[in-house]
């Protein structure tokens, strides 16, 4: 299979993956857990998808720049180990303070 084909075979499963991903249906019940489960507040839930979404705004220019400079792949390896680490994380920690942190 020539790269162009390997390619073009890539772009179908890129969007089933962004649809999937971007759908958010679990939105709700993530919700759910963080008030059951970690004991936070509506307003504590909502401060850290703030923290989170800001985050991700704010770093998508540096990403791009060290996707520029040394490679796709080394930027996606980089955002997966450091999600791998925010989920550790996030797992190991106890309160709000450690769970916002969490989600940068």
């Amino acid at each position: 299979m020539s790269r162009p084909e390997r390619y073009a075979r890539n772009i179908p499963i890129y969007y089933l993956f962004q649809f999937a991903t971007g759908f958010l249906i679990w939105v709700p019940v993530w919700i759910i857990f963080l008030q059951d489960e970690r004991g936070l507040s509506l307003t504590q839930v909502g401060l850290m998808e703030a923290v989170f979404w800001s985050c991700m705004m704010l770093f998508e220019v540096p990403t791009g720049a060290i996707a520029d400079r040394f490679g796709r792949r080394t930027s996606l390896a980089l955002g997966g180990f450091l999600f791998t680490g925010g989920t550790i994380f996030f797992v190991l920690s106890d309160g709000f303070a450690g769970l916002a942190i969490s989600y940068v």
